[in-house]
């Protein structure tokens, strides 16, 4: 993850490769935080950040989502004002009392612990398409530079933004890119060649549906 200096504090970049059953290739997705000021900055339940993501590839044009993300524990008024809202809890419906509490948010997340999040898509009370949907996060496997809750939060939020169809959540595979596969990346783009000098990725996981 890419850190440097912003107006509001350290801003932080990383970037995702996110595969979807069905489609070929998959998209990449740039993630940019910077803290609000006079708000906690760290990652914990208490924090707010403007977000800004960046979907490419899947056939389209680029698509860019910016939104505010902020912990529910963070002082007020920012919890009613974002758009994303990330809690912890362990109940069934955590997630429905998180959204009741906060009605104008598109996406609300509440991690269970280390493996498990339960998302709540659509603002409460009203929905994208046929209405939110309750979706569990489970990844295959974390690590020190595993993509946190948040960052999953974030990326629902433009998946929505995107108009792409809640259910896919269900099923797609998401990987923080390495420092060297964002060189390949890079390089693959200036040249229009692709590369196989890419290594795994410290990171993977995937939605399952609840």
């Amino acid at each position: 993850m890419a850190r440097r200096a912003g107006r509001g504090g350290a801003v932080s970049a990383l970037l995702l490769a996110v595969a979807v059953p069905g489609r070929p290739g998959s998209l990449r997705v740039t993630v940019r935080e910077t803290p609000v000021p006079g708000v906690s900055a760290g990652p914990g339940p208490s924090c707010a950040h403007r977000v800004r993501v960046t979907l490419r590839g899947g056939g389209r044009g680029p698509v860019v989502d910016d939104h505010l993300r902020v912990g529910a524990q963070a002082p007020p008024p920012w919890p009613r004002l974002a758009d994303v809202v990330v809690a912890a809890g362990t109940h069934a419906a955590a997630a429905d009392g998180t959204a009741a509490a906060y009605p104008g948010a598109a996406v609300v997340a509440v991690a269970r612990d280390a493996v498990r999040c339960r998302l709540r898509l659509g603002p409460y009370g009203g929905g994208y398409g046929d209405g939110y949907d309750s979706v569990l996060l489970g990844l295959h496997r974390r690590g020190p530079g595993a993509v946190s809750w948040a960052v999953w939060a974030s990326l629902a939020h433009a998946w929505l933004v995107a108009g792409l169809p809640a259910a896919a959540l269900a099923s797609v595979t998401v990987r923080q890119l390495t420092g060297r596969e964002r060189a390949v990346q890079s390089a693959a783009s200036s040249s229009r060649r692709r590369s196989r000098s890419c290594t795994a990725a410290a990171d993977s996981g995937r939605f399952t549906a609840v």
